[in-house]
């Protein structure tokens, strides 16, 4: 069912003296009753999506590149770095290559810019936080463009439109080739403040442990040392429903659900205990047999020391 026929069949189930939407009239109903009945309606949908975040029929799986990355500040160019523009580090003296630029704050022109810089691949052997850097190529003119404040984080929340919630036990890492696919263990952030940020270099290497900072973006430990793809389960947004023509996400066999949770809606604001208990043992019915075949399924994990399982 659409949103009009899920409207249409609320209002019929309430009892209530209306004729039915049309197309022509869903969009501006001469009634203000219709309008409720598709608030009913659109809420009673976005209330079972955040019933749970383990619906299967919104999660779904993603696959991102990711580079080495470090943040910058008091970035100081004419425009942003170049892609393959490399710098030298005026304390070690090695070089870094620019693959993309993310500006998070300033301006390059103004001298103020914070940036996260993607970077071709790097050696395990760290520049030292807070020093600066000099263009090489293609402006040996340019000094001082950046001073090296810290490892970069990754956003995949931004980068997947239409991503709410990353399972955070989803993570695998697996090599730009294709090859050697492995599990990342999360850590809590406490954690992995203890485990990765106590040295006062940058270092990178092959990444085994995830984390979602503060902030709620994504850090590695080590920081990766060159690109990587990173896959992950995540949950989707809510589907709001608009147009008469729009039909939820939830397989059709499931669609009643959506009517009796509006049902429900309607008989609470209208103070009729009869309409919203008879709503509520038809819904009870639909939102078990959503949980039991719409949610993962309950199993023991492996046994590490077990190989014979494998």
């Amino acid at each position: 069912m659409d949103f009009l026929q899920l409207t249409n069949r609320t209002i019929l189930e309430a009892g209530v003296e209306l004729d039915p939407l049309t197309t022509g009239t869903f969009a501006s109903p001469s009634d203000p009753m219709y309008t409720r009945f598709k608030n009913y309606v659109r809420d009673a949908w976005f209330e079972i999506q955040m019933s749970r975040n383990e619906w299967e029929f919104k999660t779904k799986t993603q696959m991102s590149l990711i580079r080495p990355r470090v943040k910058v500040i008091l970035g100081d160019r004419p425009t942003a770095p170049p892609v393959d523009s490399v710098f030298e580090g005026d304390t070690t003296e090695k070089n870094i290559t620019v693959k993309a630029v993310q500006l998070i704050e300033g301006s390059w022109s103004a001298g103020t810019a914070a940036a996260y810089l993607d970077l071709d691949d790097v050696d395990t052997a760290g520049w030292v936080f807070g020093e600066t850097f000099d263009e090489v190529d293609p402006t040996p003119a340019n000094v001082n463009v950046f001073q090296l404040k810290w490892f970069g984080q990754y956003n995949f929340v931004a980068d997947t439109a239409g991503t709410f919630e990353i399972n955070k036990a989803s993570f695998y890492i697996q090599n730009v080739d294709g090859s050697d696919r492995r599990r990342l263990n999360f850590v809590s952030w406490e954690n992995f403040q203890q485990l990765a940020n106590t040295s006062g270099t940058a270092s990178f290497g092959e990444p085994m442990f995830v984390t979602e900072t503060q902030d709620g973006e994504w850090d590695f430990f080590p920081r990766p040392q060159k690109q990587y793809r990173i896959w992950y389960d995540y949950v989707t947004s809510p589907q709001e429903l608009t147009d008469d023509d729009d039909e939820p996400t939830l397989p059709t066999e499931y669609h009643d659900a959506i009517v009796w949770r509006a049902l429900m809606n309607y008989a609470d604001y209208d103070e009729k205990p009869q309409v919203f208990a008879r709503a509520e043992r038809r819904y009870k019915f639909y939102q078990n047999t959503l949980e039991t075949n719409k949610l993962p399924t309950i199993t023991f994990g492996f046994n590490p020391y077990d190989t014979t399982q494998f």
